[in-house]
């Protein structure tokens, strides 16, 4: 099987164990389904790696999630020490 017939299986089978009921094909692997709230886009992209190592992918995706809380709570503090900063002058 070349990789991309591989390829356009392992996103077809996706868009199976997902159901994407009602949704418009949009593109290559890509959909639009409608909910209450508004219209969801939804993309697969087949992993070329078939040795992938899903794990590690949790993992890092974790380790940014962590970085980027970390950073926000940086940012909430700085900002509320230059509101505490400017109320002291005033």
């Amino acid at each position: 099987m070349k990789q991309n017939e591989r390829m356009e299986a392992a996103r077809n089978e996706a868009v199976e164990k997902v159901n994407l009921e009602n949704a418009a094909l949009v593109g290559t692997g890509e959909y639009v389904v409608g909910t209450e709230f508004g219209y969801v886009k939804v993309k697969f992209s087949a992993v070329k790696d078939p040795e992938y190592d899903v794990e590690n992918a949790v993992a890092e995706y974790q380790a940014e999630l962590a970085v980027r809380a970390a950073k926000a709570e940086a940012r909430a503090a700085a900002k509320e020490a230059k509101a505490a900063a400017k109320a002291a002058k005033a």
